[in-house]
């Protein structure tokens, strides 16, 4: 079935009534006050819904795995749902706190926003993406349509642009970089979900990122993070090899990393005051955890880590690039904190812009299989935790003025 012709005075839809067609519309959608159960589920097709007497929408109600539902409206006249959308944005008739007290406000996906019921949907679209206008800020809803390198505008119709929708860009396959605009704060779950040519992002004023929101981006190397950020979530599966997690984020949510087989360094602030369960669950096996805080805090769960080595105590620093190595200065001297190539034969330098090398980090070299020669100059006076752990090392050449060799080195 893809079209229903009249039939405007229908009042009642019942289990599973329409499930799985291809309508794209529905006439009786000011009428209707009961939804049954999974009654337009895998209904892929259906844009927009603005109900007029709705009074209770059935559990799983307008759930589908690839729907283009981007917005519907919700009237007061609403008493019950139970799961009722899974990707949408929802606009309500009444205040957020007369939801809550309706005790409905969990059935909502994450994106609700009340609306005066007698002003029309304002939708614009620019430059291939859609976008909805309320009174006092603009929501990008549909990006779906949108390529190549792309920077938001601070405004719509000179309405502030707050927000990235549920959804806006999933599985689209042509955006290559994206650089958010000063006023948005909010990116609402799986925004880019599977944006599989995604590069680089620009996340500017962002204060948190919702779950899925980058997931499974494998080509995402590059983000630029907000000074604002909180809270991180939605990052599993990306093609990130090192994420140095800004120092204002508080909490890191369930799975945040899950996934990331590129990844081998994540660098966490003492800012984080709450970390849930299995954030790195199935990622690079090379992995290797760097925390500021001397130990684990109370407020990390005990399985965080999922099993990776954790270097504690490790302060944050300034991070360079020199050649193939990561490093950091302190008191005018080099330490080496990362070797990101793959050579088979490495030579350190002894020097870097004049200032002596004096130090092999911890996990500097781990898992790099394709080591088996290494030139450690005679400037190094330590070699740390794990550094050349699980290489294919064989020799070492000079390094005479090595005084210290940490554990497992």
């Amino acid at each position: 079935l893809e079209t229903i012709n009249d039939g405007v005075n229908i009042e009642e839809v019942d289990d599973y009534a329409f499930y799985k067609t291809k309508i794209s519309s529905l006439p009786f959608e000011k009428n209707v006050t009961k939804i049954g159960r999974y009654s337009f589920g895998n209904c892929n097709y259906i844009e927009s819904i603005n109900f007029g007497k709705v009074e209770t929408i059935g559990e799983c109600a307008f759930n589908s795995n690839n729907s283009h539902l981007k917005i519907v409206f919700i009237p007061s006249t609403i008493i019950s749902m139970i799961n009722s959308f899974d990707f949408a944005t929802i606009l309500y008739e009444d205040s957020y706190e007369i939801i809550s007290n309706k005790k409905i406000n969990d059935v909502f996906c994450d994106c609700i926003y009340g609306i005066n019921k007698s002003k029309q949907l304002n939708i614009k679209i620019v430059d291939n993406i859609k976008y909805l206008i309320l009174e006092n800020e603009a929501i990008l809803i549909d990006g779906s349509k949108a390529s190549g390198d792309i920077v938001l505008p601070n405004t719509i119709d000179n309405v502030k642009l707050t927000t990235i929708g549920v959804n806006a860009f999933k599985t689209n396959d042509a955006i290559t970089s994206i650089v958010l605009s000063e006023n948005i704060e909010k990116i609402f779950r799986y925004a880019f979900f599977g944006c599989s040519s995604l590069k680089l992002i620009d996340l500017k004023n962002v204060t948190k990122i919702g779950s899925n929101t980058f997931a499974y981006t494998r080509n995402l190397k590059t983000i630029i993070w907000s000074n604002n950020l909180k809270e991180i979530d939605g990052l599993s599966g990306t093609g990130m090899e090192t994420i140095i997690i800004p120092n204002t984020v508080e909490m890191i949510e369930s799975r945040a990393f899950s996934g990331s087989r590129n990844l081998t360094k994540v660098y966490i602030p003492s800012s984080v005051t709450k970390i849930e369960a299995d954030i790195f669950n199935d990622c690079n096996n090379n992995l290797v955890i760097y925390c500021e805080v001397e130990s684990k805090p109370e407020g990390w769960d005990d399985k965080w880590n999922s099993g990776y080595p954790v270097v504690w105590g490790n302060k944050t620093k300034d991070y360079l690039k020199y050649n193939d190595f990561e490093y950091y200065i302190d008191n005018d001297q080099i330490y080496i904190n990362s070797y990101l190539g793959n050579d088979t034969n490495v030579i350190i330098p002894s020097t870097i812009d004049e200032k002596e090398v004096i130090e092999i980090g911890n996990y500097c070299f781990y898992g790099k299989e394709s080591l088996k020669e290494v030139t450690i100059p005679n400037t190094v006076k330590r070699v740390g935790i794990s550094a050349f752990r699980g290489t294919s090392l064989e020799t070492i050449n000079d390094g005479v003025n090595i005084e210290e060799v940490d554990d497992y080195a």
